[in-house]
């Protein structure tokens, strides 16, 4: 599973909310030291006893500590999750006391980041593998194709090639660039020959080459060419009877290609992509499905603790990103038990003992400094995150009016300036994707909000 899209995207001002609360002392849906369990690595070493020491601070009983053995690294195989921690994690839950009541875990240092991708099915391997069978056999065919046309218009230069150990998918798009281009020139040399009887037999010739290479899609250019030619309207009937059956077939390949498709589908689908779009288009439609039926697969990694989030929901698909039925199904609620997953990390055990510390510190004498909110995304408008904008907007006020801090709002198009932020408590606001930019000056227990979905996987 990877990150969950979100379907409301007016989050920055439940957080606000949330903080404005926070800060102003006001008791809000509090968490029971009762409510929180937390998971430890009992094959990394600190990690348990991490565990004891927040369970000590935070007066979450000692029962609560879930140890399960994990490898020692950040990322962990999906089937070793799936198989056995989440297994695990699950019994040792109920085997607390009034577990039912857990609403939230806490991961601790040592227990893994992410989760690799999913593994093809056998059946979703052996068409992997048929359909790079079959990209290779398209290429040789468009190739030959190719090298058809040139015979057939006297060319006698020979096709590029390309460099010495060319993979498959570079010599793919290499052809598939090539041929129109080639297939043009093949086509003016011949419309360049003199009226005879040859001209007219390598105007047939190559018009079956561009049959098998373009299909009835070649076809139909062929006909819309030659009527703008003669200008007597004699093939508008039958290129409007290409045109139908041309959108009736990709009606054809749609219906079978939407589903979750099978070895089968994938055989007719092709065939009928043959017959409309040629080998030409074969290709591109091979790549295609290629990319469609690695792509959940390869966006299948994720985060643990998004994993770990779900782990007493039931099933749920792991491939790809889901929708997160908890942000406006509210009836999902009822149907679906999802954890809260916060974690407690750091480069040694003394840096995430002294985020404990550091939490307990600032909420015994209040949060300082000033709030920082970074509006006025310029493209907030055209990517759809205009409800994301007016929360910013509503947040600052939110703070301004609950908070007691100093409210800094900037709706400039630029992101808040390296070093212009001294003292930060709160910060909010639309970000530089990829790109850090060292605008604050943290104070102790400060709040960090940035807007870049990109970077959250």
């Amino acid at each position: 599973m990877t990150p969950i899209r979100r379907k409301d995207r007016r989050s920055p001002i439940l957080l606000a909310m949330v903080l404005a609360l926070a800060v102003a002392g006001t008791a809000g849906a509090t968490l029971r030291p009762s409510e929180v369990a937390v998971l430890a690595n009992s094959s990394f070493a600190g990690s348990v006893e991490l565990a004891k020491y927040y369970c000590s601070v935070r007066g979450v009983p000692q029962s609560h500590i879930i140890t399960v053995a994990m490898p020692d690294g950040e990322r962990i195989a999906r089937s070793l999750y799936e198989k056995s921690i989440a297994v695990q994690f699950r019994e040792k839950l109920r085997q607390i006391p009034q577990s039912e009541k857990i609403r939230c875990v806490l991961t601790v240092r040592g227990v893994p980041l992410r989760i690799g991708s999913a593994q093809p099915s056998e059946a979703v391997r052996l068409m992997l593998s048929k359909l790079d069978k079959d990209r290779k056999q398209a290429g040789d065919e468009l190739e030959g194709l190719l090298e058809r046309a040139k015979q057939v218009a006297g060319l006698r230069e020979p096709l590029p090639v390309g460099p010495e150990n060319e993979s498959l998918e570079s010599r793919l798009k290499r052809l598939h660039k090539l041929a129109p281009e080639e297939m043009e020139r093949a086509r003016q040399k011949v419309e360049a020959l003199p009226e005879s009887l040859y001209k007219r037999t390598a105007e047939e010739k190559l018009n079956k080459v561009v049959g098998a290479m373009f299909g009835l899609a070649g076809e139909i250019e062929r006909l819309k060419r030659q009527e703008k030619s003669n200008g007597n309207g004699t093939g508008t009937k039958r290129l409007a009877e290409l045109e139908k059956e041309l959108g009736e077939t990709n009606k054809k390949i749609a219906g079978l290609m939407v589903r979750r498709v099978t070895q089968d589908e994938l055989e007719k689908a092709g065939e009928l992509v043959r017959q409309v779009r040629g080998v030409w288009g074969l290709i591109q439609h091979l790549g295609a499905t290629r990319i469609r039926l690695r792509y959940p697969y390869e966006k299948s990694s994720s985060s643990f603790d998004s994993e770990l989030s779900m782990v007493l929901a039931g099933a749920y698909p792991s491939r790809g990103p889901i929708a997160n039925l908890l942000n406006l199904d509210y009836r999902a609620r009822k149907r679906l038990r999802i954890l809260m997953v916060s974690r407690i990390d750091g480069e040694s055990d003394r840096v995430a003992r002294g985020l404990i510390d550091m939490a307990v510190r600032t909420e015994n004498r209040g949060l300082g400094g000033r709030a920082y909110i970074d509006a006025g995304w310029e493209r907030a408008k055209k990517k759809g995150y205009q409800g994301t904008e007016e929360s910013l907007l509503a947040t600052a006020k939110l703070l301004k009016r609950h908070s007691g801090m100093a409210v800094s709002l900037d709706t400039k198009t630029e992101v808040f300036a390296p070093g212009s932020c001294p003292q930060a408590g709160l910060y909010c606001g639309w970000y530089s994707l990829k790109k850090y930019v060292d605008a604050f000056e943290w104070v102790e227990g400060a709040v960090g909000y940035h807007i870049a979905s990109f970077e959250m996987e």
